[in-house]
């Protein structure tokens, strides 16, 4: 192209490069323009929810260091001080799963009498979790945290809403945990550099995130959101954080291997260990990026069969999964939530309403399609004490293989 140069500057500036290795070989991974921006803002009419606000998604996967990301997600756009619900301290199934991860990070963070700053802390419930097994200073910082919400805290336990900034805190934390907040980060390379510490300041760090190696072998079109911007496999995560001198202590899976939790620690002299890529997942991402289309129109058709089912759980995955397929309140009128934050409230965009477990009695669906497996236990017990044995629990995970496996 030659004698326009503003053109090729122009050209140049679309072309779209991974933020964690800058790479341009990527993998178009999935689109859609009408997906809500929060997925757990609490909306208090159908109206309301309806016209919730919508972003699209543009995924990416990188084929250097296996990372993907939504290429359209605007960052600046972004204001988690909305009216916004993440909590699963009602589940207690979640809540063992938390307590099992807090005595791992105690242990292996050598917690004691350190100063801790949590990332992303949500209702502080993790933070004082850890503050009633061992003695620390502790901080946890959100955009989102509310008084009212906070979990009874210890007196060297502080809660802040905001943005942390580590210069903004009296010293640098010896610990920083970070549950759940690197896939809300369109640069999370960028945002890392930005809250640690300054090198080479010692500092250890716990960092849980959800597998994209788990995403992909399961099938999961609902992991899709506009605010889970980015996804990490084992390759790119520890890649990322090699990059900011901070070697691995342990890597491991947690949450039914749905999470990857790294534990890390800034060294003075770290030697790092060459990272390969895997080719299954490569293999497994490509077939995923085919075959989404298919499936999503296959799982829309398959629950057409169900007219008086409810799907359960209206958190992230329930929400996503009911915005990714296309079903509307007029189609499947209800989502159950245990959180009673959630009751009487409408999923965006979609407009179902949001109902407790006992409202079941008077609805009795025959299927209630469940969001996460992992509570299956949990939630088939409070079927039986509503008197719904006869209710039948569908993962959404087992629908979408089964429909899988028939595209095949």
């Amino acid at each position: 192209m030659r004698g326009d140069p503003q053109r090729m500057m122009d050209m140049s500036a679309c072309i779209v490069t991974c933020p964690i290795c800058a790479a341009t070989s990527l993998l178009p991974l999935f689109k859609s323009l009408a997906i809500p921006k929060y997925l757990l803002e609490c909306h208090r009419s159908r109206t309301v929810a309806l016209h919730a606000q919508r972003g699209e998604l543009d995924f990416q996967f990188c084929l250097t260091c296996q990372f993907a990301f939504n290429a359209a997600f605007d960052a600046a756009g972004m204001d988690y001080a909305v009216d916004y619900e993440a909590s699963r301290s009602s589940s207690a199934h979640f809540t063992n799963y938390l307590k099992q991860v807090a005595q791992d990070v105690v242990r292996i963070c050598e917690m004691q009498d350190k100063q801790v700053v949590e990332v992303g802390c949500g209702d502080g419930q993790f933070l004082t979790m850890l503050r009633s097994l061992v003695p620390f200073t502790g901080y946890g910082v959100d955009p989102s945290t509310a008084a009212d919400r906070i979990h009874p805290a210890c007196a060297d336990l502080q809660f802040i809403r905001g943005t942390y900034r580590h210069h903004a805190f009296p010293r640098s934390p010896d610990i920083l945990l970070l549950r759940h907040v690197l896939e809300h980060q369109s640069d999370p390379k960028a945002f890392l550099q930005a809250i640690l510490p300054p090198s080479p300041t010692a500092v250890t760090v716990y960092i849980e995130v959800p597998c994209w190696e788990w995403i992909v072998e399961h099938w999961q079109l609902q992991a899709f959101s506009y605010e889970h911007c980015t996804y990490f496999s084992r390759v790119a995560l520890q890649r990322m954080l090699q990059g900011e001198g901070i070697a691995s202590l342990k890597m491991t899976y947690g949450f039914a291997d749905e999470y990857l939790q790294y534990y890390g620690q800034r060294q003075a002299v770290t030697r790092f260990d060459e990272l390969a890529r895997q080719p299954s997942l490569m293999q497994k991402t490509v077939e995923f990026a085919r075959r989404a289309p298919q499936i999503i129109a296959g799982v829309r058709q398959e629950l057409t069969k169900y007219p008086d089912a409810v799907v359960w759980g209206a958190a992230g995955k329930g929400t996503c999964f009911l915005n990714i397929v296309g079903l509307t309140y007029e189609q499947l009128p209800y989502v159950v939530d245990s959180n009673p934050r959630r009751w009487n409230t409408f999923i965006p965009c979609t407009g179902q309403a949001v109902i407790a477990p006992k409202q079941l009695q008077q609805i009795r669906p025959s299927v209630a399609f469940l969001s996460n497996p992992s509570y299956a236990r949990e939630i088939r017990m409070q079927l039986e004490t509503l008197g719904l044995e006869g209710t039948k629990l569908v993962a959404i995970d087992e629908l979408i293989a089964r429909v899988a496996q028939q595209l095949h």
